[in-house]
């Protein structure tokens, strides 16, 4: 059966507990090497992350030049070519060592007379990250890429600081993904409100679990704003907090943080023992253990929406997003399309593309003809839902806040999010030539508004929902406190 399967590729789509059983029936022998697989792959992948000065150097001289030309509107298109190279050099160690790995399993499947179920694994084209969190249980995270974890003798907690994509529907609140080191600007918080919702959460969530200080490791993206840096700051001053900055080491430093703030200081990784008392709040991602089912849409809308389900929550629902379009029919709206089809380890909207398909068929030539257009492969569909479309043909979803720990789950805030270019009267079969109507993130345009008072509360329940399924899947998946 393995051969026929590997021979025909028939396991492209299958799940782990339709190849491998339920885990709860696996023997322990099986369990025990399956985690010391997943185990192995989170240990060798940090062991294989970019350290020293002339690798963070070179990627921070990469954002320093897209700096330089996104000042100067000429060399503006330059910008995202150059920083594109940011990730490529960035993943290069760990994407080498992971294609050697590769290669030596599927030769030791083809030719040892005991192959080991990782080389099945890996010829059938699965890696360790497809038993991570929906099904392996209680695998142990290298403590330098920790983002979710407690430990209770200490009081020290750390926490992934999220910001979720919704959608408000006539059915109820839909998510379509979440998002690692999502951007606190000026532009897009100042003014909002009277009272920054971000430093009063925090502060609350201390309060609530006898912690005293804030440990901030900031985004691996983009050097925290000076604006931000001072709100967060005094706001839990104020509420007899101390703040800890630690930033990107792959990042340029920031030259306009006022001289009454410290200069933050610079690292790779969050420490593994900070002071007692102390909350982690983390927006750095890894890529590796839970930080995969935050950057990998497909995982996240596959793990976090069986959760869901599964508990019977009602609250907000997870766009699924699967390899097949299903069932397509053409929407009412002319100018609207009504599938999304997006490469899962792609973010900024660079890997999103938007199709109008008459039936499933037409859906996947469509897919093919994208996949030749990008030279990718491995493209998922979702289908395309939207707000109400306002008066002026623009749309809008909403970008909440949470903070996600194993102690408990802090809401910390909304925005709205406005297209400035609105949809067209209607659109043609095929691909969506012109995205900017459709795509809502800041590298195409858009307006950052209040929330509306009606909306927030519905808002914080679904967020709320979303924070605790995450928790669910990790507590169950990954060991979260000492002593476990």
């Amino acid at each position: 059966m393995a051969e026929d399967l590997v021979e025909r590729g028939g396991a492209v789509h299958l799940e782990p507990h339709e190849l491998l059983g339920p885990w709860e029936e696996l023997p322990p022998h099986v369990k025990a090497h399956l985690r010391g697989w997943a185990e192995g792959e989170i240990r060798g992948a940090m062991a294989f992350h970019p350290r020293g000065r002339i690798w963070p150097g070179a990627v921070r001289g990469i954002h320093t030049v897209g700096r330089y030309l996104g000042r100067r509107k000429r060399l503006g298109a330059l910008r995202q070519g150059v920083m594109s190279w940011s990730p490529r050099l960035w993943r290069r160690p760990q994407m080498t060592r992971a294609s050697v790995l590769e290669g030596i399993r599927r030769r030791r499947w083809s030719r040892s007379r005991r192959p080991k179920v990782e080389d099945l694994l890996t010829a059938l084209g699965k890696d360790a990250y497809w038993i991570m969190g929906g099904y392996a249980d209680r695998v142990r995270v290298d403590t330098r890429c920790r983002g979710f974890y407690h430990d209770p003798i200490r009081n020290t907690v750390w926490g992934y600081f999220l910001g979720l994509d919704l959608v408000t529907t006539p059915s109820g609140v839909v998510c379509h993904e979440a998002n690692l080191s999502p951007g606190l600007f000026e532009k897009i918080r100042k003014g909002y409100w009277d009272r920054d919702p971000i430093p009063i959460g925090l502060a609350d969530f201390a309060d609530l679990h006898e912690l005293r200080r804030v440990l901030w490791k900031g985004s691996s993206l983009t050097p925290m704003d000076p604006w931000f840096y001072s709100q967060l700051r005094g706001g839990l001053a104020a509420r007899g907090l101390g703040l800890e900055v630690l930033e990107d080491a792959r990042l340029p430093r920031r030259r306009d943080i006022p001289e009454e703030l410290p200069v933050p200081a610079r690292s790779l990784f969050p420490p593994s023992d900070p002071p007692g008392n102390t909350v982690v709040v983390r927006l750095c991602g890894y890529r590796v253990g839970p930080d995969f089912f935050l950057s990998n849409k497909e995982a996240f809308a596959k793990a976090i929406g069986h959760d869901l389900r599964k508990s019977g929550e009602d609250r907000v629902k997870v766009l699924p997003l699967t390899p097949d379009p299903g069932e397509v029919s053409l929407p009412e709206d002319p100018g609207s399309p009504n599938l999304v089809y997006k490469y899962p380890l792609e973010n900024q909207g660079k890997g999103v593309f938007f199709l109008r398909a008459r039936d499933a068929g037409h859906a996947r030539t469509l897919a093919q003809e994208v996949d030749g257009s990008t030279g990718e492969t491995g493209g998922l569909f979702q289908p395309w839902v939207c707000s109400d479309i306002l008066p002026n043909r623009l749309i809008y979803e909403h970008r909440t806040k949470i903070l996600v720990t194993p102690v408990g789950i802090q809401y910390l805030g909304a925005r709205r999010r406005e297209t400035v270019t609105p949809l067209p009267e209607k659109v043609p079969e095929g691909v969506v030539e012109d995205r900017r109507p459709l795509i809502i993130t800041g590298y195409f345009g858009n307006v950052s508004v209040p929330v509306d008072p009606s909306e927030e509360a519905l808002l914080e329940r679904a967020s709320m929902a979303l924070g605790e399924a995450i928790a669910r899947v990790f507590s169950r998946g990954f060991i979260t406190r000492d002593g476990d």
